[in-house]
């Protein structure tokens, strides 16, 4: 299987004290983020992704990680 990466859109911050980080960026920035599970914060920049992660480490241990997702198609 071959698989073309085009680039990595999301970038991913750790932020032990994720409301205060959240509050900051989401003044920053001057908008509120889309998607917050209490753990993760994702604020949709243009349709890139910041990320604010309260874990200091990943929950399964990886130090980087690529998703493959097979549902993702590219335009022709």
């Amino acid at each position: 299987m071959s698989i073309k990466y085009l680039g990595l859109r999301p970038l991913i911050y750790p932020a032990p004290r994720l409301q205060e980080s959240e509050a900051w960026w989401a003044k920053t920035l001057g908008k509120e983020p889309y998607f917050d599970d209490g753990g993760y914060v994702g604020f949709d920049l243009g349709g890139y992704e910041l990320g604010l992660n309260s874990f200091s480490e990943s929950p399964n241990g990886e130090v980087f990680g690529i998703i493959y997702n097979p549902h993702f198609k590219l335009s022709q």
